[in-house]
This record gives structure tokens, C-alpha cells and sequence, in this order.
């Protein structure tokens, strides 16, 4: 329950925590200034993917709630293997595990449109699965991006689409 001057008093939760968020700055900012813009993008994309699978909620077990983003797989990248992910085929998600964890990893996008994300040997639901937009694009022209999420909504229709067979396959 923190409230600043110049912030409106915020009521709504989860909060989020992005673990090894700081190594991860760390690591991309001592190697030059774009490396920098990148890392904070991507943290940026994170914290968006992140209030998409938790939505701001006003209810009071939401206030005090959080939320840890685990971003093991991207502390010791730089731009260029966050971008070699999508011209290789795959993609970076952020995958909700529980009411109070997530985790971002790398999937193959044939697994990602087929609906058959796994984490840890369990299938994944695609409505607990976030996109992170981190591909050239989007990273060179983030407004550009966020005014045209075509992309994002067809790929999310064709997860959705494939939604059945996911939980089919699962059981």
C-alpha cells in the first residue's frame, strides 16, 4: 500500500516481481547502449505479457496479490538471441504456472499454434500463455507494434482454435 505524489494511489493487483530482472540489465547494459534499450524493452514486453495473463483486479485478495515472473531463460541473452528466437522458428512466452508464478520460456512456434505448450512435462493451456512481441519489428518500433496487434490476434485465434486439442492430448 505504498502511494507517491505523483503517481495516483493504485488499488488494483497482482503486483508483479520479474526474478533476476536486475542480472539481466545488468548483463545487457555493460555491453553497449543499445543492448540497454533492448533489455528494458523486453522487461517492458514481460511486465505487458504478465498483465495480460493476470488482469488488474480491484478486489481486496487482489491487492495485497503478487505475482513472480521468472525470466531464467533470458538473463544471459542479448537482443540477438532474443531475435534469432522467431527467424529460428520459435518464440519467447510467458507461461502462467500457478495463481502466484510464471515462467518465460522458449517454445517452437509450430508447438505454440498447435496448442501443445509444455512446461516442466505438463501441457500448458493457451490461455496461460502470453507472447512476448520481441521480434525486429516490433523492438525497432514499439508504437508502430502496439497500434497493430494483427499478428498477436491470429496467432492467439489459432491457439485458441487448437485449445481443444491440447486438453485432448493432455488427458
Amino acid at each position: 500500500g505504498e502511494c507517491y505524489k505523483r503517481c495516483p494511489a493504485v488499488t488494483a493487483g497482482p503486483a508483479f516481481l520479474v526474478y533476476y530482472s536486475p542480472a539481466f540489465l545488468r548483463h545487457c547494459c555493460a555491453c553497449n547502449l543499445n543492448e540497454a534499450q533492448a533489455a528494458l524493452w523486453t522487461l517492458a514486453e514481460v511486465y505487458r505479457a504478465a498483465r495480460v495473463l493476470w488482469p488488474a483486479r480491484n478486489e481486496p485478495e487482489w491487492q495485497e496479490h503478487e505475482v513472480v515472473v521468472h525470466i531464467d531463460e533470458l538473463k544471459d541473452c542479448f537482443s540477438t538471441d532474443l531475435v534469432d528466437a522467431y527467424a529460428n522458428g520459435e518464440c519467447w512466452l510467458v507461461v502462467r504456472v500457478s495463481n502466484h508464478t510464471a515462467v518465460v520460456v522458449r517454445q517452437p512456434l509450430e508447438q505454440v499454434l498447435a496448442g501443445t505448450v509444455r512446461h516442466c512435462q505438463l501441457c500448458v493451456p493457451p490461455s496461460s500463455c502470453e507472447v512476448l512481441r520481441l521480434w525486429p519489428a516490433a523492438m525497432a518500433a514499439p508504437a508502430r507494434a502496439s497500434a497493430h496487434p494483427k499478428g498477436k490476434q491470429l496467432l492467439q485465434s489459432l491457439i485458441r482454435k487448437h485449445s481443444e486439442t491440447l486438453i485432448a492430448n493432455c488427458q
